[in-house]
């Protein structure tokens, strides 16, 4: 959640709508972004989908009993 709310707060300072933000920006600075956001989601969706699979283990134990 760190590059929305960067992006967030220059579209704050620069004035701007929040969609022309990656057009004001320099191109190396949204791909450097880019290029940190990526793996991060990648983590996020391993966990997540690590967490599903471990609750739904649970949750067919407790249904067991």
């Amino acid at each position: 959640m760190v590059f929305p709310f960067l992006y967030w707060r220059y579209a704050v300072y620069a004035g701007l709508p929040l969609a022309q933000v990656p057009v004001h920006i320099p191109l190396k600075c949204n791909l450097g972004c880019l290029l940190i956001l990526v793996p991060q989601l990648y983590w996020l969706f391993l966990m997540v989908r690590g967490a599903s699979k471990v609750f739904y283990k649970i949750y067919l134990k407790s249904k067991q009993h």
